[in-house]
């Protein structure tokens, strides 16, 4: 099927094609078309609602970024917090050893080598395999980095997650790792 020219949309209309495009493999194909096709009939809380009960009733794992447009979305048009809410059991959640953000794409050491993924950590900007192994920082002293830079967000082009708070997420990821 053919996809409009995107230039024509608003950016919500331009963010929710490809939210639903980032989701379509856990979706039928139906359920893809019929969301394009109510976005671009200007019915886009509709589409919005109606995509996150399905992939919620479908029960596949999201990464927390998909979970932060969804969040996003569903306040810019105004629906009730169950529309992103659903989605939380299936967060695949891989935290940050330095700060407890809990949006990395993929565990920050390699289960078979042990190497670092080279993700960056756009909460404290940590880049696991460089940072620690090739600069020698600790994820501690990086910690203790970021906290004296004033626990700013290093995400570049990436917006912080709605409601994001570097200190509450600290402390819970302090918190919920002391003595480990």
């Amino acid at each position: 099927m053919p996809r409009p020219d995107l230039r024509a949309y608003d950016s919500r209309q331009k963010r929710l094609h490809a939210l639903f495009d980032s989701v379509a493999h856990l979706l039928p194909d139906a359920t893809i078309a019929d969301a394009h096709e109510l976005v671009d009939a200007n019915e886009a809380p509709i589409a919005l609602d109606m995509v996150s009960e399905v992939v919620a009733e479908r029960g596949s794992s999201i990464s927390r970024s998909i979970f932060d447009e969804f969040d996003r979305l569903s306040s810019e048009f105004e629906l009730g917090p169950e529309t992103a809410n659903r989605l939380l059991p299936l967060i695949d959640s891989n935290y940050c050893p330095v700060c407890g953000y809990d949006g990395l794409t993929e565990p920050v050491r390699t289960p078979r080598s042990g190497g670092g993924s080279y993700e960056i950590c756009p909460s404290c900007g940590f880049q696991f395999g460089v940072t620690d192994d090739d600069l020698g920082h600790t994820y501690a002293s990086w910690r203790e980095e970021w906290i004296r830079r004033g626990l700013p967000w290093s995400g570049a082009g990436q917006p912080p997650p709605l409601r994001w708070d570097p200190q509450i997420q600290l402390a819970k990821w302090l918190q919920s790792n002391a003595g480990h």
